[in-house]
């Protein structure tokens, strides 16, 4: 039980909200689960959830093939203490669509992209390090 409780609390940081949400409270619910992974499944689940408008803002422009913004309100939100899963989600996508994206801009504007990906919150290390590594070149 504490392997298969301490699985379920783990994974639960990558679900969405709403399975998140029932696994924090199957976690609480049943019987034989450790009282430490039965505290931290309570404090999950009344701890305030952060949606920040940024989110909603950074999904617009990735909507719209606009990455650079993408990322830049993506951070903004992650700044904002939004920490669901989607956000993320939406930073890697965005962040990797701008690396992409910048390799057929102008030289400024791709300067302007990799600075943005090594500065901006939420974007992997491994990216801001490949970002970091053109900005060099």
């Amino acid at each position: 039980m504490n392997k298969a409780a301490k699985a379920l609390f783990d994974t639960a940081t990558n679900m969405s909200t709403v399975d998140a949400e029932n696994a924090y409270q199957l976690l609480v619910k049943t019987q034989g689960v450790p009282t430490d992974i039965k505290t931290a499944a309570e404090a999950k689940l009344t701890a305030p959830v952060v949606k920040s408008p940024n989110y909603d803002v950074a999904l617009w422009y990735y909507g719209n093939n606009n990455y650079y913004n993408a990322v830049h309100f993506t951070g903004l939100a992650s700044k904002d203490g939004d920490t669901r899963p989607e956000v993320q989600t939406l930073m890697n996508n965005a962040a990797q669509a701008l690396f992409d994206a910048a390799a057929t801009m102008s030289s400024a504007e791709a300067q302007n992209a990799y600075q943005l990906l090594v500065d901006t919150v939420g974007v992997s290390a491994d990216l801001k390090t490949k970002a970091q590594a053109k900005l060099s070149n």
